[in-house]
C-alpha cells in the first residue's frame, strides 16, 4: 500500500493474507477482521490506521529496523507480536481498551490524551518500550 489508501471490509477472513505491506504515508484499515502472516511497515514515514473494534490476527513488524506508526484509533485486539516499530500511538477516551496478546517492542508509546481520559492497554505479553507520553496534560 503507498499514499493514503483507506480500506474496507473483513481482511482475510476466509484465509489469511501472507503479507500486508505499508511502504510509504499512511493506510487506514476500516474493518472489523485482519488477517495476515505479516504486516510490515517498511518506511518511517509508514503509518498503519486501525479502526475501532479491530481484531488483528498476525504480526506487525519494522521490515527495514525501527520503522512506522501504528496508530490504534478506538478498540482493538491485537494476537500476534509487534516488532521495531517507532510509535504505538492510541487514540481514544477512557472507555477503550487495546488488548495485546503478543510480544511488543516499540521506541515511545503515545496516548493522544490525558492520564485521566486514556483508554486502557492490556498487556498479555512482554512489553518493551522506551518512553511514554500523554499528549494531553490534566490541567484545566
Amino acid at each position: 500500500m503507498v499514499s493514503n489508501n483507506i480500506i474496507t471490509g473483513h481482511i482475510g477472513n476466509i484465509g489469511s493474507l501472507a503479507e500486508v505491506n505499508v511502504l510509504l504515508d499512511s493506510a487506514t484499515l476500516n474493518s472489523t477482521i485482519l488477517k495476515a502472516t505479516n504486516i510490515n511497515l517498511q518506511n518511517n514515514t509508514s503509518v498503519l490506521n486501525l479502526s475501532d473494534g479491530i481484531t488483528v490476527t498476525g504480526n506487525i513488524n519494522s521490515a527495514n529496523g525501527v520503522n512506522g506508526t501504528l496508530n490504534i484509533l478506538g478498540n482493538a485486539t491485537l494476537n500476534g507480536n509487534i516488532n521495531n516499530l517507532n510509535l504505538l500511538q492510541c487514540s481514544g477516551d477512557n472507555s477503550k481498551v487495546l488488548d495485546l496478546q503478543g510480544n511488543t517492542t516499540v521506541n515511545n508509546l503515545v496516548f493522544e490524551d490525558s492520564v485521566l481520559t486514556s483508554g486502557t492497554i492490556s498487556v498479555n505479553g512482554l512489553l518493551d518500550v522506551g518512553g511514554i507520553t500523554f499528549n494531553n496534560s490534566n490541567t484545566s
